[in-house]
């Protein structure tokens, strides 16, 4: 079975994907895929550069050829722009879905039968909704996501219910969703959700 794993930013999603890792199921983070594609040599870094310029690049446009791209400043500038952020998900976009397909094939290949989640922020807003089987959203409340959000990534509360509502909002994924965890209750609450639902799919 190949699950689509969602939800808002900071609603906790890696937590509920880590949960479902230590009872069996095979992982596949879009987000993880595109960590790796923006490294240098790999296909999204040339694409991504050329789109955006150098001042990405750690170092800004003194970092010189094949720098890392900085994440924070390529988020600064996606996150504050909806065409720039469109312009970015163009470019990722193809390149990860094709990975994914890519490591499903494998997995199944090598565990016929076993469980797969696909960690995707943008699953229903990109369709990829259409290429699982079914859907689980993570949830929580916009105070929540702001006060993790300052304090992993330190950002002002501004930025950060800025990159909140640069997605859909989560009652919307929620709604569309198959199945539903409430990533704001506590770590033990939310581990016990996953058993639960990891039982009900393993049951169907």
């Amino acid at each position: 079975m190949f699950i689509g794993l969602t939800g808002g930013i900071a609603c906790g999603k890696s937590l509920v994907a880590q949960c479902f890792h230590a009872l069996g199921a095979h992982i596949i983070d879009a987000d993880e895929l595109a960590h790796r594609l923006l490294e240098p040599g790999q296909p999204g870094y040339r694409a991504v550069l050329e789109a955006f310029g150098p001042s990405i690049l750690d170092g800004g446009v003194d970092g010189g050829s094949g720098a890392p791209i900085n994440r924070k400043r390529l988020g600064a500038l996606v996150f504050a722009d909806a065409a720039q952020r469109r312009r970015l998900e163009g470019l990722l976009h193809p390149l990860i879905f094709a990975e994914a397909d890519r490591q499903r094939a494998a997995l199944e290949a090598r565990h016929p039968g076993g469980l797969i989640i696909f960690v995707v922020p943008l699953l229903f807003e990109t369709g990829a909704d259409r290429r699982v089987d079914r859907t689980i959203a993570v949830v929580a409340d916009e105070a929540t996501q702001a006060s993790r959000l300052m304090a992993r990534d330190g950002l002002t509360r501004e930025d950060a219910l800025l990159r909140i509502r640069a997605q859909w909002p989560v009652a919307e994924k929620q709604r569309r969703a198959d199945e539903t965890i409430d990533g704001a209750r506590p770590t033990d609450d939310v581990r016990k959700q996953v058993v639960e639902l990891y039982k009900k799919l393993q049951g169907s």
